[in-house]
């Protein structure tokens, strides 16, 4: 299904023109559940023997997986899959192995039943460019892999090479002159077409060739396979890949000051499904330094909210109370931020960068009333003490509960085709006032210093959850503390400072507080506690090295989050062959604890080890770790097959 990828530095894209997905799509399989073309063209597959696997996020029946041996999808020849010179494929995919047989070849995508037909199209990776062309002549390369299609990079080929395990945006685009090839958005190389064109009246497949001799099996998981009779420019191909591109920010709104805001009318949201996102920069805080300020705003106190998002949190009152939630860091000023809150009926969550910072239990109708939805003030403009000062833009209101993919998706671009995209009820970028989901009766109308079309000098988005840790949090950040009625300014508590590194090693370090690392030996771990002895069976499995670092301190601090959903992952650390702590949760709140370094070449190796994988498998988590003044993000993932681990190195 259709994401993007996390800790990436991005600049946002906020012009509606220059991405459209849906223009030109002949086939198209988001492989949500099941292998359907979802274009409109029909070209659903006529055989299908691969099984739903989780997409690279770790949602489940989210894409294919190929045995690399017999599976694969089989799609029957058709007019609309078939183009003159001009083509675009695009897919993301997993290698888990690499094709030993003749040639070595490993086939995404393939339009032709062998090599050289007139016609034909193709997507595949093997060692062809390493080796000069010799692929057919000896044993397969499995450490020099490229992909490649019309477009090849010459001798040794293109680094970092295919690395099993991980997922790849591919892209291939043809413009009758010139092939390029794309790898997680980089042009990786530019080939002349030399007069291709592409209709042939061959079947289409997914994971083999269909031929005898070569048949070139893929191994590994598939996702968001898309055929385009055009040629994919660089915002969708960066948009497709889960990047953006450096495009001026100038269409922004702006609220400098007290009471400058925008109204968009009686945009009520009905039922129990719901989300509002964001995207904004708040450059200067109020003058009482409490309060954030609101980015859309449907409500006056907490009787009346139909929905309410705020930099750091949300709240909405439903048939069976209020209810509100908050982020798990402080915010900065002048950082872009996306934010997103989501009601499910059964949950209020807020996602932050598409991270889940936060969720609270929540059922109930959503409660409606007849005020203005307003945009960067409380409905209607009411309080000087609820301004958010900055510039926000890509609104959304919605009537159905999004999910962290979709979220993701499109956070830091705009939202293609938004006139028929189920759910959305008001959708703004501010290079005018118009709602552009095409509902007139929701255009916006400036209020007080508000302008549109405001550059955002801080546009730079980074996807990262938090850019301190600090060392606890609370429940609710404490200066947006309220009781039930917020709007009297004696509810507001005074907030509390919090340091962001501890004053001692038991404050940032409950681990090794309350356990005591004991030798791991094969088989049975013993892992001592206050109270008793216990015994912890740990399976033997392979290590999957994620990252070496070189430190400067010989003494680093290290956080854990789950960096997906909340579902149940509990894991085991281990430091060098010690137990640290077991039976650990990961969640939204930070795991934080201190490992030392030993110099020249000693081992130091963290060892993730899954105990579950969750409700979603893997086992994911974000780890976040200081090295002094350095910080380091890394995403790290453990299986019932693998144990995700990270190396230190103590730099001389």
């Amino acid at each position: 299904m259709k994401k993007i990828c996390l800790l990436f530095i991005l600049l946002p894209n906020f012009c509606i023109s220059q991405v459209n997905l849906k223009l030109g799509l002949k086939a198209y399989y988001p492989f949500s559940g099941n292998a359907k073309d979802e274009s409109g063209n029909n070209n659903h597959p006529v055989f299908n023997n691969a099984r739903l696997a989780a997409d690279r996020f770790g949602n489940p029946r989210s894409a294919y997986h190929f045995d690399g041996a017999s599976t694969y999808m089989k799609i029957l020849n058709s007019p609309s899959l078939n183009t003159s010179n001009k083509l675009s494929l695009c897919a993301w995919v997993r290698p888990q192995g690499f094709y030993s047989g003749k040639c070595h070849g490993n086939s995404i995508i393939m339009k032709g039943d062998t090599d050289y037909l007139t016609g034909n199209y193709l997507m595949r990776f093997d060692d062809n460019a390493y080796t000069n062309g010799n692929n057919c002549y000896g044993t397969v390369d499995k450490a020099h892999q490229n992909f490649y299609g019309l477009a090849m990079t010459p001798s040794p080929g293109y680094s970092p090479y295919i690395k099993p395990n991980q997922w790849y945006s591919v892209i291939l685009t043809h413009d009758g002159n010139r092939v390029k090839l794309y790898i997680d958005c980089k042009l990786v190389a530019v080939n002349p077409q030399q007069g291709a064109t592409f209709s042939n009246s061959y079947d289409l497949f997914l994971g083999r060739l269909n031929d005898g001799s070569f048949p070139y099996w893929f191994n590994g998981d598939m996702d968001e396979v898309r055929i385009y009779d055009r040629v994919l420019n660089t915002d969708e191909v960066n948009t497709l890949g889960g990047c953006s591109v450096a495009t001026p920010c100038t269409n922004w709104l702006n609220t400098p000051g007290n009471f400058s805001y925008a109204t968009i009318g009686d945009l009520d949201v009905p039922g129990n499904q719901l989300t509002i996102e964001a995207v904004y920069n708040r450059t200067k805080p109020l003058s009482d330094g409490l309060y954030p300020g609101f980015l859309v705003s449907k409500h006056t106190d907490a009787s009346n909210d139909n929905y309410s998002l705020f930099p750091n949190g949300c709240a909405i009152t439903t048939t069976n109370g209020y209810k509100e939630t908050f982020e798990n860091c402080a915010i900065k000023l002048n950082k872009t931020y996306h934010v997103a809150m989501v009601y499910n009926g059964s949950f209020l969550k807020f996602y932050r960068n598409g991270f889940l910072h936060s969720q609270v239990a929540c059922t109930g109708k959503l409660i409606l009333n007849n005020l203005q939805a307003t945009i960067a003030q409380y409905a209607g403009g009411g309080g000087a003490n609820r301004q958010f000062l900055g510039q926000i833009n890509e609104v959304r209101i919605w009537n159905v509960a999004r999910t962290q993919a979709q979220l993701k998706a499109y956070m830091n671009t705009s939202l293609p085709n938004p006139t028929t995209t189920p759910g959305l009820l008001g959708y703004y970028t501010f290079d005018n006032l118009l709602n552009k989901q095409g509902n007139t009766a929701f255009n916006a109308k400036l209020n007080g210093a508000a302008t549109i079309n405001a550059t955002n000098r801080n546009c730079v988005f980074v996807a990262d959850s938090c850019d301190v840790i600090p060392a606890k949090t609370s429940e609710k950040p404490q200066y947006v503390k309220r009781k039930a009625k917020e709007k009297k300014d004696k509810d507001i508590v005074k907030p509390k400072k919090v340091n962001a590194k501890p004053d001692s090693l038991n404050e940032m370090n409950p681990l090794f507080v309350s356990k005591e690392p004991v030798e791991l030996s094969p088989g049975v771990i013993k892992l001592l506690t206050f109270d008793t002895e216990k015994e912890i069976v740990l399976e033997e499995r392979k290590k999957d090295l994620v990252k070496e670092i070189a430190v400067d301190t010989d003494s680093i601090s290290i956080t854990l989050y789950d960096n997906a959903e909340i579902d149940g992952d509990s894991i085991t650390l281990i430091y060098n062959d010690k137990i640290l702590t077991t039976h650990q949760r990961l969640t939204d709140k930070p795991l934080t604890f201190w490992i030392k370094i030993a110099p020249g070449n000693s081992r130091n190796e963290l060892v993730m080890y899954a105990e579950n994988q969750g409700s979603i498998p893997p086992n994911t988590a974000l780890m976040i770790i200081y090295d002094g003044n350095k910080r380091y993000e890394i995403n790290i993932k453990s299986t019932e097959k693998t144990n995700g681990s990270v190396s230190f190195r103590l730099r001389e």
